[in-house]
């Protein structure tokens, strides 16, 4: 056990594999209380790469103090922050050195499926000026810039050896096994962090689009002021018209012509299944 007293979870994924979802179900199943910040990226030093998007730095817990008290009221620490996965080295370093015997949840996707997921998400959120996914493809960011802004760095087999020759816990889920059977993969989860389930949930769909919206200020600030129930179910229709959303106006792509783009991770993720995990 780490010198949180607590057990610790951390989410290990790229963008787009489902993270977001697997930590809001877990959050409702096991009523755990955890944190509407998901991504504190406290294991990573944030701050000295570039190109960062505002709800990154918006979510960033600089020190181990505010940390702890992030999960103060959790029943688990269970952190979700994408940027591990990039950086990987660190995040082992970082974790080692606090003495911490995680659990680590590998999520895993196709890298065309996730590129094309990435780039209409960016649309949505106007984070690229792109029309079309080649030209994200083909743009050139200065070095150090944050994960997001590249495409072919989906390094599963680099990441997951990494992982398993530093920690003992590794539980790996397919995306896609995920989406068509999410009761069966939710209820592998929770018995491999060893929670209780306690409620019953729907599982509808979740994107990370929509909890920008719940977790601004605005939102914040008028909540107070609204009856639980309401909030609810407002959630549960505002995250599924922006899965209707997101889906309608997603992008159509050769796969011929992403093949040639996304030549490492595709590399990566034939040896990372070549391991024959789950």
């Amino acid at each position: 056990m780490s010198k949180y007293q607590k057990q610790t979870v951390f989410i290990i994924s790229t963008g787009r594999a489902g993270s977001t979802a697997i930590y809001q179900y877990l959050n409702e199943m096991c009523d755990l209380k955890l944190p509407a910040n998901k991504e504190p990226h406290f294991f990573t030093s944030v701050k000295k790469y570039k190109n960062l998007d505002g709800p990154i730095l918006d979510c960033y817990v600089s020190s181990l103090k505010k940390y702890k008290k992030l999960y103060e009221k959790s029943k688990f620490i269970i952190d979700a922050s994408v940027g591990y996965f990039f950086y990987i080295d660190e995040f082992i370093k970082r974790v080692k050195k606090l003495n911490i015997n995680p659990k680590i949840i590998f999520l895993y996707r196709e890298p065309i499926g996730r590129a094309v997921s990435l780039f209409n998400i960016s649309k949505n959120l106007n984070m690229t000026i792109k029309s079309k996914l080649n030209d994200e493809l083909t743009t050139k960011w200065e070095d150090g810039s944050w994960w997001q802004r590249y495409y072919d760095n989906v390094f599963y087999y680099d990441v997951y050896t990494k992982l398993n020759k530093n920690f003992k816990d590794i539980l790996s889920i397919n995306y896609d096994n995920f989406k068509k059977n999410n009761d069966n993969v939710m209820k592998k989860i929770v018995m491999f962090i060893n929670c209780q389930i306690k409620n019953d949930i729907k599982y509808f769909p979740l994107n990370s689009s929509s909890d920008y919206f719940f977790d601004n200020q605005f939102f914040k600030i008028i909540s107070k002021h609204l009856d639980y129930s309401f909030i609810k179910k407002s959630k549960a229709i505002i995250r599924y018209l922006t899965f209707i959303l997101y889906n309608f106006f997603k992008t159509d792509i050769d796969n011929k012509i992403l093949k040639k783009k996304l030549k490492k991770s595709i590399k990566q993720y034939k040896m990372f299944r070549s391991l024959k995990i789950n």
